[in-house]
């Protein structure tokens, strides 16, 4: 049970005894700080700010036109949608979509002339050819039939298009558009996929009193994935089959979050956001790998063993992990150098260090204790004397504990400067942490609501470096250099002469060698967000800001970054020349070798919540 200011409230019957509560730092308050009535926005602000959602009351006519645009090509994509396997082209052509005076070239290559960037036994990558110049004087059927024709004989046919950028005429008689454009074919045994991925730029006819009509569309870019015949899936989908015969994963994970949000009180840590990680690790010794989530709170954190024959079993009861304090992330890492897996688990303002015993049952050694709310951490032997120290992501003031309402949020938006403190603990042994934060330089640029980091001898000196993705402005790139005493070591943040800060909203962090060239390369997660994309460009957004505040947050907008290593201390921005800036809303990302080809991969995770409107998503 939680003895809360409102009553008693009791987890269902399935939270077995015993699982693990910490209780409330001093001084952090309640999980949602009560607000005072009479800063309420009740009145005329809220009658002002409410009517700042119609963008015809706000004098937005680009994001009028947007809604109005988006709106045809929704409209199209239904009707494609609705209609495959037959004449794609007298589809596209139905309704009011297009002006009566369309023409435009063909939307992409003739087969004949796509360019093979990637072939395995599972899938064909092509793209445009080089220097590919569309031509030809198509009208609607004609372009859209082409464009779709290798979907046609998928089944289910699934198609998005995505407004990201808007430039209006003076006159406001024609307007034109930048689109994204992702179609997926799947066949009616699953085994055959097509995705097409397109930059299209379309120009409209915009009459004041009739929805705007397509005039013309020219394509900048195509990519069109199929899945080889016979080849399969790269990865399918296991977690029912690898849960068979675990109860657990019926009874507290198939229910999903927003179940367990109407049931329990959300001041217990429930949220909404879901920032609940995972870690793997062999706990028991048995040299497989076991699975341990991380859950909102109120919810026991879960342990599963992994059997011989891949599936998953509930750890046994008592084993020490199931933690009921909101946590929102874990790692295995052998911190005693015992040669067993121990255990971090990062709650609302502390860091559990947790003991396993070798069989994979766990006894807790204490807690490194935060001013904010710590998200993610991370270990390394930062200074070579042979055991694990730890770095902490402080994010920022969730719970009020810093005592002034100003840093609770981050201030300027799109530089803060003003979230929790981040750490770094030396491993002293015998399970003692010494915070030596200021001592080695991490002090510097130390408050920027960071999410996640990633350590990397970026610069092959021998030591390992630290790179800092933060949400709300410029990310770190500390370098681990020797310090003034013997075995001393001192970092210093070279994010900007390195060309690495990305200003953005920072997710994720991930090093590896994409180009295969000795160096470590860096990919950093954000948020492409389509809304940012057009607002931020608009000359009426932010008037009598400088054009370099401005361009800041554009960047905020542009999605995902990829760093190229010189070699020299410096990167090269290949982001959107490799085509890796548009992950959506991203959050994890991972660069890895996911076909065994030698070659360095990457997945990213995005999304938010699920909903009819997916718009910005």
């Amino acid at each position: 049970m939680f003895a809360l200011a409102s009553g008693l409230i009791l987890l269902s019957g399935w939270v077995e005894s015993g699982a693990q509560e910490l209780s409330q730092p001093a001084g952090a308050g309640p999980a949602v700080a009560p607000v005072a009535a009479q800063s309420l926005p009740f009145g005329e602000k809220l009658a002002e700010e409410i009517a700042r959602f119609d963008p015809t009351a706000d004098g937005w006519q680009s994001e009028t036109l947007f809604e109005a645009a988006q709106t045809q090509l929704n409209a199209l994509a239904h009707s494609i949608e609705e209609n495959t396997n037959t004449n794609f082209g007298a589809v596209a052509i139905s309704g009011d979509t297009f002006s009566p005076t369309y023409r435009s070239p063909a939307l992409s290559p003739e087969p004949a002339a796509l360019k093979t960037i990637h072939r395995d036994s599972n899938i064909t990558v092509q793209s445009e050819p080089d220097g590919w110049v569309p031509t030809g004087n198509r009208n609607p059927a004609e372009a859209m039939s082409g464009f779709l024709m290798p979907l046609s004989n998928t089944g289910t046919v699934r198609i998005k298009f995505k407004i990201y950028r808007i430039s209006m005429a003076t006159d406001g008689a024609t307007a034109t558009t930048r689109v994204l454009v992702n179609t997926l074919g799947i066949s009616p045994d699953q085994s055959h996929l097509v995705e097409q991925h397109a930059v299209w730029e379309l120009e409209w006819d915009t009459p004041k009193t009739s929805s705007p009509r397509i005039r013309s569309i020219v394509p900048e870019s195509y990519t069109v994935n199929e899945t080889t015949h016979g080849g399969g899936r790269l990865f399918s989908d296991a977690t029912a089959s690898a849960f068979k015969d675990c109860p657990t994963y019926a009874t507290a994970l198939l229910p999903g979050q927003d179940d367990w949000a109407a049931r329990l009180h959300n001041q217990i840590g429930m949220e909404s956001e879901g920032y609940q990680g995972m870690a793997m690790g062999d706990v028991n010794g048995d040299a497989l790998d076991d699975l341990y989530l991380c859950q909102p709170g109120g919810l026991p954190n879960l342990l599963f063993l992994r059997n011989p024959d891949g599936t998953l079993r509930a750890a046994p009861k008592g084993n020490g992990t199931d933690w009921l304090e909101r946590t929102r992330s874990a790692l295995f890492v052998d911190i005693d150098n015992d040669r067993d897996q121990d255990l971090l688990v990062v709650c609302n303002a502390q860091v559990l260090l947790l003991e396993n015993d070798g069989s994979g049952t766990f006894a807790n050694r204490g807690r490194l204790q935060l001013p904010g709310s710590p998200f993610s951490c991370s270990a390394v032997d930062y200074d070579s004397d042979g055991d694990l120290d730890l770095y902490i992501c402080d994010y920022g003031d969730l719970w009020g504990g810093f005592g002034d309402l100003n840093e609770r949020f981050p201030i300027p938006y799109h530089d803060a400067n003003n979230g929790g403190p981040n750490a770094l603990y030396r491993n002293d042994g015998n399970w003692r942490f010494t915070d030596v934060t200021e001592e080695v330089g991490l002090d510097q640029n130390n408050r920027r609501w960071s999410l996640s980091c990633a350590w990397e001898d970026f610069d092959n000196d021998g030591d390992p470096d630290l790179y800092v993705a933060n949400d709300f402005g410029r990310n770190n790139l500390y370098r681990n250099d020797a310090g003034p005493k013997a075995g001393s070591r001192v970092f210093t943040d070279i994010a900007a002469e390195a060309g690495v800060e990305d200003i953005s909203p920072g997710m994720s962090v991930t090093w590896g060698d994409v180009n295969r060239d000795g160096w470590a390369d860096l990919y950093v997660s954000n948020m492409f967000s389509g809304a940012g994309n057009r607002v931020t460009f608009q000359d009426q957004f932010m008037p009598g800001t400088d054009s370099v505040t401005k361009g800041h947050y554009q960047r905020f907008a542009r999605g995902n970054a990829l760093f190229l290593n010189n070699g020299d201390g410096t990167f090269l921005d290949s982001s959107e020349a490799s085509g890796v800036s548009v992950g959506r809303w991203a959050w994890a990302s991972r660069i890895a070798d996911f076909n065994n080809d030698g070659l360095e991969d990457i997945a990213v995770a995005n999304g938010f919540f699920t909903q009819e409107d997916g718009s910005d998503l």
